[in-house]
């Protein structure tokens, strides 16, 4: 604005003056020290004034546009304020504080401060303090601190006290009672009334009727002394040793007039049980299962074995055998087989299903042509020959038979077959009493 000012003084500028600055840089007028003499040396009337007039507007503009361009900046500018001032003049770090009187300072921050400050949710403020379930629920849920140990010590007195009372009632009551059995006989039970009271009951003696099925149970250890004859089934039930058999029972009875024993076991693990029967049927000894025998003893000593393992198969077909080459015998046709072990359309072998010591028999039947002809019968255990006898030659130009047998002992799934060697080619004869395979588990 002095600006402008001093650009008003140079409108005002007399005959004979000139503008200048002074030694403030402000326009002003002065006289010139040296004359003009001539046109040369001078400007035309009026130059001077037409300089001055269009610096003044150049100079105006400026200035105008210098102004709003400050008065722009200070618009976006807040007015001073103390307490920004006072926040500027802080100096240690912490939580900003704005008090009353406008003062500021500053709260240090710890650590513990700092764990919930970073948490974001209440949740999250409840687990950085360590606060359990019981924190979200009302004071009203909760009971003053001893509250329990009282009312337990309250109950506990009363408790005491009545049955106090109880036991001194009963006392009472046994004491105004006679004893109305009085001294009772063994094996007597009791008779009289069926209903209702009385002031002294009767017994009676034991009678058969009375045991129509005795229960023993070795568990309990009951015991029934003395010797008494049972109409009905006398069962024993418990576990001798159940690391060994596991839980069972044992029934005593008869069945179509004989006399009957049943066994029953459960195994270790409770999935399945076994149920054996044992009877003396026309003095023959029995032990089965419900519908099927499996080993009879007759009064002589003679043991029957239904189930045991055992076979017979035959050659049904000739078959034709090379010089000198060990061959398997295909035995096609079944004569009998127990347990559904030997193979007579596919592999023609033996395979035990149970372990143990098997008797085999074979023969084959030689359809020879020429005297001196030799034979040879083995038998092979799981594809290796096993046992093999001495070769056996015939005397003759005619049929002759090669046997052999031996005991085997088999594991599970162990197989035998028969293979046969001759000394020429030629064919076997085929027949249920010429060729055939069979076999019989011993133990």
């Amino acid at each position: 604005m002095a600006f402008i000012s001093s650009l008003d003084k140079l409108t005002s500028l007399k005959p004979g003056e000139i503008p200048a600055k002074d030694s403030q840089g402000n326009w002003t007028s002065t006289t010139p020290q040296t004359i003009v003499t001539t046109s040369q040396e001078a400007d035309p009337k009026g130059a001077s004034t037409a300089a001055i007039s269009n610096h003044k507007a150049e100079t105006n503009a400026h200035a105008i546009v210098q102004i709003q361009g400050l008065q722009n900046t200070l618009n976006t500018k807040q007015a001073l304020s103390t307490i920004l001032s006072a926040i500027d003049a802080l100096t240690t770090a912490g939580i900003l504080e704005i008090k009353t009187d406008k003062s500021v300072a500053t709260i240090t921050v710890t650590d513990a401060a700092r764990s919930l400050l970073d948490d974001t949710s209440i949740p999250a403020i409840r687990t950085t303090l360590g606060l359990g379930t019981a924190a979200t629920r009302a004071a009203t849920e909760f009971e003053p601190s001893g509250s329990a140990a009282n009312a337990i010590a309250t109950h506990k007195s009363e408790t005491s006290a009545h049955t106090i009372a109880q036991i001194t009632g009963l006392q009472n009551s046994l004491d105004s009672r006679q004893t109305i059995f009085g001294a009772i006989s063994p094996n007597l039970v009791f008779a009289s009334p069926a209903t209702g009271n009385a002031a002294t009951p009767t017994f009676r003696t034991l009678t058969t009727t009375d045991f129509p099925n005795l229960f023993v149970d070795l568990n309990n250890n009951q015991n029934v002394g003395g010797n008494k004859v049972f109409t009905g089934m006398l069962r024993a039930q418990g576990a001798v040793n159940e690391n060994l058999l596991g839980i069972g029972r044992i029934d005593f009875g008869t069945q179509n007039s004989t006399a009957r024993a049943i066994f029953e076991s459960v195994n270790q693990s409770g999935t399945g049980s076994t149920v054996w029967q044992i009877d003396n049927q026309d003095g023959t000894f029995r032990w089965f299962i419900p519908g099927t025998t499996r080993m009879t003893l007759d009064s002589v000593g003679n043991l029957s074995l239904p189930n045991n393992s055992r076979f017979r198969a035959f050659k049904n077909a000739a078959q034709s055998l090379l010089l000198t080459t060990w061959t398997k015998i295909s035995f096609q046709t079944e004569s009998y087989d127990i347990q559904s072990e030997f193979d007579s359309t596919a592999n023609f072998r033996f395979t035990a299903k149970t372990a143990g010591t098997y008797l085999f028999s074979a023969a084959v039947n030689i359809a020879n042509t020429t005297a001196g002809t030799s034979g040879s019968l083995a038998f092979y255990v799981n594809g290796a020959e096993a046992i093999r006898p001495g070769a056996i030659a015939s005397g003759a130009a005619s049929a002759f038979s090669v046997s052999h047998a031996a005991l085997i002992r088999l594991n599970v799934n162990d197989f035998v077959e028969v293979y046969a060697q001759l000394s020429r080619a030629l064919s076997i004869n085929a027949g249920t009493t010429l060729t055939y395979f069979e076999g019989v588990r011993l133990s």
